[in-house]
């Protein structure tokens, strides 16, 4: 038998729509901001999650 908290679904928020200048504006000191042609991508700085503690 199953625990009935197996089945329950995880809620995503769906991606936000943003402008280049929204983007910059976000964007925090530990991370940077991929620009390609089709998307805006934020990513940290430093990848190793051991080292951005």
């Amino acid at each position: 038998m199953r625990a009935s908290t197996a089945e329950e679904l995880v809620r995503l928020i769906p991606p936000r729509s943003m402008s280049l200048e929204q983007a910059l504006e976000f964007v925090h000191k530990d991370e940077l901001l991929e620009v390609t042609p089709k998307a805006f991508r934020f990513r940290k700085r430093v990848l190793q999650a051991s080292r951005r503690k």
